[in-house]
């Protein structure tokens, strides 16, 4: 069974070599069968750190098969 779950991580600047760097989880969406309703659950919740990642995590029957990041200001809901 495919599900979808949101993450928002909190991130850090290295260098212009090495870019950004994940540093602590702040915020994972309950799981949800549809991306959207995934979307939507974190399009609620305000980030408190001003430098930040979304990934939206694919499951299958619970274990991570595919983990992406995106960006909801260009995403276009079907609704």
């Amino acid at each position: 069974m495919i599900t979808f779950q949101t993450a928002l991580y909190k991130v850090i600047f290295l260098d212009s070599q090495f870019g950004w760097e994940y540093d602590e989880l702040l915020f994972e969406s309950r799981i949800h069968t549809d991306p959207w309703k995934a979307i939507m659950e974190f399009d609620f919740h305000e980030p408190a750190h001003k430098n930040w990642f979304v990934k939206m995590r694919m499951k299958n029957y619970g274990e991570i098969v595919e983990e992406d990041l995106f960006d909801t200001s260009v995403i276009e809901y079907p609704f």
